[in-house]
Order: C-alpha cells, then structure tokens, then sequence
C-alpha cells in the first residue's frame, strides 16, 4: 500500500498551539506533564511495617528502598511492593499519597493486605 500526503502539510509542531505563557508544547514541562506517575505501597520482608510513597519510576525507587538511600526504609529492608496505582499527573499521585497515610487510608492498606 502507497501512503500520499497533502502537498499543503504542516509540521506537527506548527498547528499545536503554544503554552499561555508562548513556550512550544514540546519542552521540558510540557514532557513532565505527560509523565506517569505510582502511587506504591511497600512491605518489609522482616517487620510488619508499611511504607506509602510516589514516584515516576517504580523500579528505581524500590532499588533506592533496598539500597538504604530512604532514612526510614533502610532500617527496614528489604521491601517488596505490595500495592501500586498509576496515575497521570503528580498532583494526582501526591494527593493519593496523602490519603494513604491517613486513617482510611491505612484502614485500606489494611484491607490489601488481608
């Protein structure tokens, strides 16, 4: 099959229009906000202790747990992830994060677990 374009074919980066603030859509920030980001909950292998974080990068972060780079976690390692959710925007996983550590959130924990 023979693929033809338009002769009057405009760039993608010509007709998405710019930030508020003039900056093209394809920077930095604009990469940052199309991130992923987990909300994950980690168990100690050797105490019955949890542990409620977010980040862009699970696999990197649960090598930073194990590796002792977490003041708290590494006087509990190893940990292995027991729960883990994906969202689109940080604020989003923050604000997951937040209601993890709080009571419901724990009363949910709790709930994974079981």
């Amino acid at each position: 099959m023979i693929f033809s374009f338009h002769k009057e074919f405009t760039p993608v980066a010509q007709w998405i229009p710019a930030l508020p603030d003039g900056k093209s859509r394809q920077g930095a920030e604009f990469r940052k906000k199309m991130e992923k980001y987990f909300i994950y909950i980690l168990k100690s292998l050797i105490r019955d202790i949890t542990y409620v974080g977010c980040t862009n990068d699970l696999n990197r972060r649960l090598d930073e747990h194990n590796s002792g780079k977490s003041k708290f976690t590494s006087k509990y390692k190893p940990w292995q992830i027991i729960y883990s959710e994906e969202t689109t925007s940080q604020k989003e996983a923050l604000k997951l994060e937040k209601y993890y550590k709080s009571s419901a959130g724990r009363k949910k924990i709790k709930t994974i677990l079981s």
